[in-house]
């Protein structure tokens, strides 16, 4: 799934591909965000991230989700 990370007072933002679900995302971002600690994550390319929780404005998580098109029964 892709995963953006905003941080404060940063005009950008910063995306990674990684290979955890969502719930996983979010239960570390919390942990971290209430021990007043770091996000950590590995890439799927082996790079590793790591941001302090508090400079962290927002996480958006997109999965890959098929879109239908056309008409029929689903």
């Amino acid at each position: 799934m892709l995963v953006t990370v905003g941080l404060n007072n940063v005009a950008g933002q910063l995306s990674y591909e990684v290979e955890w679900t969502e719930e996983q995302l979010m239960d570390a971002w919390k942990d971290a965000r209430e021990q007043g600690g770091f996000l950590d994550f590995t890439d799927v390319k082996g790079d590793r991230a790591v941001f302090a929780a508090d400079s962290i404005a927002y996480v958006m998580v997109r999965t890959d989700r098929s879109r239908k098109v056309g008409f029929g029964r689903a």
